[in-house]
């Protein structure tokens, strides 16, 4: 069903992975050809019993589809996502001692309760996620890679210790936390230049967002790093090897 594919592309979404579509000409006679076709009073009903705005949920679907492969719309490829316009990486901190990432408490991609940056702040956490260890094999088979078979006090401490660290040690160079994920971190310009003096402490989207980096002029939250410019320095990049 629609509505179904439509949850688990929201699901996927929720990492920024679509690329935004252009609502150019041949976007726009699609929509008004599927608004009159014969299974649109059906699709409108549906959308409305789930309380969603009908033509939104379609032009979310199209997007969806066209970033499958489904359809030959052009997508805006100077729209943001998560990691298409640079400044971002996922990234663990590393242990000299044991010669090794250090255990966060979750596996790289998790998406269970635990993931929350600040889970491990609150002591009354500690069941829910003994729980998750015990009920999530794969969970399960991370932990035991640090020698954890049993989530005491002392294990869920020193997770949550990683994490500061982790968290702050990036936040001294600037950058700013995904707060869903412990290792993404989005990082900003300053290294100094042009850049830095226009718009100080901007990066990507994500960075321009969270440190609430606005144009002087226009108040506009501005980013200095952009997806079409991204692509356009790995083309160039590309093109040279």
């Amino acid at each position: 069903p629609i509505l179904t594919r439509l949850s688990w592309c929201d699901d996927v979404e929720r990492i920024g992975a679509h690329v935004a579509i252009r609502t150019d000409d041949s976007f726009e006679a699609e929509l008004s050809r599927r608004r009159k076709s014969t299974v649109w009073n059906y699709f409108r009903n549906n959308c409305e019993s789930a309380g969603i705005d009908p033509l939104k949920t379609m032009t979310r679907l199209l997007t969806y589809e066209t970033n499958l492969g489904i359809h030959a719309f052009k997508l805006d490829y100077a729209a943001p996502t998560a990691h298409g316009n640079g400044g971002a990486a996922d990234a663990w901190a590393w242990s000299h001692k044991l010669d090794r990432p250090v255990n966060l408490g979750v596996y790289y991609d998790y998406t269970g309760p635990a993931c929350r940056l600040d889970f491990f702040e609150d002591e009354d956490n500690l069941e829910l996620y003994r729980k998750e260890a015990v009920t999530t094999p794969v969970l399960k088979d991370y932990l035991a890679q640090f020698g954890v078979t049993e989530i005491t006090r002392d294990i869920f401490n020193e997770i949550r210790d990683n994490r500061r660290l982790l968290y702050n040690s990036a936040l001294i160079v600037g950058s700013t936390t995904y707060i869903e994920e412990p290792w993404h971190r989005n990082y900003s310009n300053e290294l100094g230049g042009n850049q830095f003096s226009e718009l100080p402490h901007s990066g990507n989207s994500c960075q321009a967002l969270l440190r609430d980096i606005r144009d002087q002029k226009t108040g506009e939250w501005t980013a200095c790093w952009t997806n079409e410019t991204a692509h356009r320095l790995v083309a160039e990049k590309l093109a040279v090897t």
